[in-house]
């Protein structure tokens, strides 16, 4: 049954809101015996990530090992890849993968859900449930019948183009153990997503998301010797959050970082059926010219090209109205889900 959430979904902290701590504090629990985790990464196998060393999960493993993470999974989109280059069996490593499924019956948009735990047959029928059937229920059935771990990513985050039906959002909520603040979601949906979670009753994880290698800047804290029991102890609502949320000199930031790699990695290969998308216009159009190829022989109209675009988002322009446009949108959000009642 649907409770009613402490504030508003612009108030100020709710219970929930009180699990959201310092890295300081974060240290003082790891250091007695609270494991750490960044549930949601990417590496270079997934279709919106560069091939570059700096995404390899065999060099994320490790950083996320030296930064103190407890266990370290990998959630690529609908694929595996990354396990087959770093094997299966590692200390503490934990098999994961982000599963993208569009149900036109049900919420009428793609939702996005992190699986962990699962081995290669249970991945095939997965894909082929989220692909063939497309049936949001059979996949929660067949998730929960093999007590698999999951979680709901992102759920103010919709596919380019798509008209979600935002009133089903928090109906959602009531279908999975665990909702994910993302790092790279502006507060207002972050904060709306921690109060329908404690409305609903579910447990709460903080994640990166990260495309780029910047694996455990956000982060959960559970207790639990495995990582079912610290999975089984976040459902339940004993957690704690290292949490961020997007802002613009972290966008900018990334969108530099990565612009350097999409210019001038040496390899011939590195973008081929790469499709990246920033959201910020002019900088996508420059950058699938050069993921098509057009540019590799013309070194010099490259480095044009990555100067210009260099300098566009080295003012921060585009990251600002980036992040101004998706807090719009997080007011509209609001507004439609009080409207239609959805909300308090």
């Amino acid at each position: 049954m649907r409770s009613t959430p402490g504030t508003t979904p612009t108030g100020g902290k709710t219970g929930y809101g009180k699990r959201m701590i310092s890295s300081r504090k974060a240290r003082r629990l790891m250091a007695k015996g609270w494991k750490a985790a960044d549930l949601h990464v990417h590496t270079r196998f997934s279709y919106d990530v560069m091939a570059d060393p700096s995404v390899d999960p065999r060099f994320l493993y490790q950083k996320a090992r030296d930064a103190g993470m407890s266990f370290v999974t990998f959630t690529d989109h609908d694929t595996m890849a990354a396990y087959d280059c770093i094997g299966w069996e590692r200390p503490d490593l934990v098999t994961g993968v982000e599963v993208k499924i569009l149900d036109r019956a049900r919420v009428g948009h793609t939702i996005h859900i992190n699986v962990y735990l699962l081995d290669h047959r249970q991945f095939r029928e997965i894909e082929r449930i989220a692909r063939q059937a497309q049936d949001l229920e059979l996949l929660l059935t067949y998730l929960n019948d093999n007590d698999l771990p999951h979680t709901y990513n992102h759920p103010f985050w919709f596919e380019f183009g798509e008209e979600p039906n935002l009133t089903m959002v928090p109906q959602l909520f009531e279908h999975f153990p665990v909702v994910e603040y993302n790092m790279h979601r502006v507060r207002r949906m972050n904060r709306l997503t921690l109060e329908l979670a404690e409305a609903y009753g579910v447990g709460m994880v903080s994640a990166t998301d990260t495309h780029t290698g910047q694996i455990a800047r956000a982060y959960t804290l559970a207790q639990g010797e495995t990582f079912r029991e610290y999975f089984e102890n976040i459902k339940a609502g004993n957690f704690y959050l290292v949490a961020r949320d997007l802002t613009a000199d972290m966008l900018t930031s990334e969108t530099l970082a990565w612009l350097d790699v999409a210019f001038w990695n040496s390899g011939h290969d590195f973008g081929m059926g790469k499709r990246l998308i920033t959201g910020i216009g002019r900088i996508d159009q420059g950058v699938r010219v050069v993921l098509r190829g057009e540019l590799r022989h013309r070194p010099r109209l490259r480095a044009l090209l990555w100067g210009l675009i260099h300098l566009v988002s080295f003012t921060r322009i585009p990251a600002f109205v980036y992040v101004a446009t998706q807090r719009a949108a997080g007011r509209r959000v609001v507004r439609e889900m009080r409207l239609a009642g959805a909300i308090t």
